[in-house]
């Protein structure tokens, strides 16, 4: 995404499980990127699963799990100061390009992107408080992602035999095949070692191992 002039968070990766990230002032939503319909999208708008969508189509939603995060206008962010109109044009093009970037690849490997989350954040280029330009933060994972088999099908994020917080470790790892990142035994034990233990993060550096 670099490479695309998409500004984002990860400064370097430091090894398997630690990553320097710039410090960022996170936005108060998330975006959900829907290519396909699928889980609760489908239900709410009727469609038939899987069903390819017209065109992207990005929902803010705010973070408040008291009410469930729930889906806003980008009005809503600007009259309650939390943006303006130009932030938010910055913010949806970002989304475009990410979106047909991250098709392409997906596609070229025969899995669907039904739909994935993204968060962004600010980072300040002066001592001005206006002064500021957004930028990509968090992961782009199997935890974050709904990812189709176009070959079986199945869906490599369902949640099985884990405690309901994770995909299971056979969704990343047929991932992580399909993109050749690591080899099979290498990956397979880093995948392990980071289910038995409780990652944590600090300001800078996060301690998870992330595939994509």
């Amino acid at each position: 995404l670099g490479e695309l002039n998409i500004e984002h968070h990860l400064v370097r990766r430091l090894n398997m499980r630690e990553q320097l990230v710039r410090i960022a002032e996170g936005l108060p939503f998330f975006v959900e990127v829907h290519n396909k319909a699928c889980d609760d999208f489908t239900d709410r708008f009727g469609l038939t699963k899987h069903d390819q969508l017209p065109e992207m189509i990005a929902e803010l939603h705010f973070k408040n799990k008291n009410a469930h995060n729930p889906v806003i206008a980008p009005q809503h962010l600007v009259s309650f100061g939390l943006t303006d109109h130009e932030e938010i044009d910055e913010l949806f093009a970002a989304i475009q390009r990410i979106n047909d970037f991250l098709i392409g690849q997906f596609t070229a490997v025969n899995l669907s992107l039904l739909r994935y989350k993204l968060e962004f954040g600010r980072i300040y280029l002066s001592e001005n408080p206006m002064d500021t330009r957004l930028i990509l933060i968090d992961e782009i994972s199997l935890d974050t992602c709904r990812v189709l088999d176009n070959i079986t099908l199945q869906r490599l994020d369902i949640y099985e035999n884990t405690d309901e917080h994770e995909p299971s470790v056979a969704g990343y790892h047929e991932l992580a095949r399909r993109f050749g990142i690591l080899q099979d035994q290498t990956l397979q034990t880093a995948l392990e070692s980071t289910q038995e233990s409780n990652p944590t993060s600090s300001e800078t550096v996060t301690k998870r191992s992330r595939l994509i």
